[in-house]
């Protein structure tokens, strides 16, 4: 059912495939942030 919803958002809508680059995001920041700061990462051995 998943698949058959999907085929006809693609098939009913050309533009729903196209790329989109977000010009506000920035990569290197963000993996900065990650590096900087211990907290940002889940710890998920409990």
């Amino acid at each position: 059912m998943t698949t058959d919803y999907w085929a006809h958002i693609y098939h009913d809508d050309p533009k729903a495939g196209d790329e989109v680059e977000d010009e506000d995001f920035d990569m290197e920041a963000e993996l900065a942030k990650l590096e900087n700061d211990p907290n940002a990462w889940e710890n998920l051995s409990k």
